[in-house]
């Protein structure tokens, strides 16, 4: 019996046997063997990424392992074997130039290891992912702030063009004392602190002694760090949340209702199935169908074959444009530096 003689395909086209189904298993160890390469070189040339291998002592993974954990979601397959998570993404650009296509693989990667280090990063360093998103918000609402760095590499936080004298360290401890962090949360301290500092007293704050300040009030176990709702990411998360249902009311729901499309109940049932939905998704909880989203806000809403036939289209679209506003906006928030 004579061996088919397989010619040479390039990992792209081999990923495509993966989307479609087709594969054998030497295909699946091939784009994997691709992906992982793709993953190291952006880990290993991308300064905001140093800290995976170096920083952080207690990491013990070699970068391959590191790549291969930041990838592995990606290779999910549905009961028919077909690769989803690579389908959903490639399929539609299927038809584009393979330069093009190798070009939206590395944004896919880089994505993903975007995301993933900033899971990482909070799982390692709790106090500083709090810490530092809260003080990235509240920088945000003061543009007339900046945070710039020494020529001995350390940061300071000023007023822009001012050139003050830091603060000094019983300055610090003084201003940054979180003294009821369940009535006021660590991103209020900060600002409150800043505002004095900065603007009152017109000194610069070192970064550094600052996050020692708020990581010595918060890792001795006096302070409940999980209050919901008080952490900075927290808050930061929840301020994305509703920006962006505000937006949706006003780019969509609204017209829907101004067109008869919805009534003024379901308009606001749509509105809450899609809150449930972002709390869901910023979680990466699966949370429920579509429909279960929407008939537990809407009463009325009885069946499946009801939601199909009146609902479906218009609050998929929504839920849909929702959750992909949110994620725009919180990876551009949580962007690391």
């Amino acid at each position: 019996m004579s061996k088919t003689v397989q010619t040479d395909v390039t990992p792209i086209e081999t990923l495509f046997k993966l989307c479609d189904g087709t594969y054998r298993n030497e295909d699946v160890n091939i784009v994997v063997r691709y992906f992982i390469n793709i993953t190291k070189a952006i880990i290993l040339k991308t300064n905001n990424l140093n800290w995976l291998t170096g920083e952080w002592r207690e990491f013990e993974g070699e970068v391959e392992d590191v790549a291969l954990d930041y990838i592995a979601h990606l290779f999910a397959r549905d009961d028919g074997g077909v690769f989803i998570e690579l389908k959903s993404y490639f399929d539609p650009i299927r038809d584009i130039p393979d330069s093009d296509l190798n070009s939206a693989l590395e944004r896919l990667i880089y994505s993903t290891v975007h995301q993933e280090s900033i899971r990482v990063f909070g799982d390692r360093d709790p106090v500083g992912r709090i810490f530092y998103r809260s003080l990235r918000y509240i920088l945000a609402k003061h543009p007339d702030w900046e945070k710039f760095k020494l020529p001995d590499g350390s940061q300071r936080i000023a007023v822009s063009g001012r050139e003050n004298r830091p603060a000094t360290e019983l300055s610090i401890m003084k201003e940054f004392k979180i003294t009821n962090f369940h009535s006021v949360g660590l991103t209020e301290t900060l600002e409150r602190g800043l505002i004095t500092l900065l603007e009152k007293e017109k000194r610069s704050v070192p970064v550094k002694q600052l996050l020692n300040q708020i990581r010595l009030q918060l890792s001795d176990g006096t302070i409940n760090t999980s209050v919901p709702g008080e952490t900075g990411l927290e808050i930061t998360m929840l301020y994305h949340l509703e920006t962006t249902l505000r937006e949706v009311n006003q780019s969509i729901l609204e017209k829907y209702e101004k067109d008869n499309k919805l009534l003024a109940n379901e308009r606001a049932a749509f509105s809450r199935a899609v809150k449930k939905i972002l709390e869901d998704f910023r979680v990466n909880q699966n949370g429920t169908s579509y429909y279960e989203y929407l008939s537990n806000e809407l009463p009325s809403l009885k069946d499946s074959e009801n939601y199909r036939t009146h609902y479906r289209k218009q609050f998929e679209y929504v839920a849909k444009v929702a959750k992909k506003t949110f994620s725009a906006s919180v990876k551009s928030d949580f962007k690391l530096e």
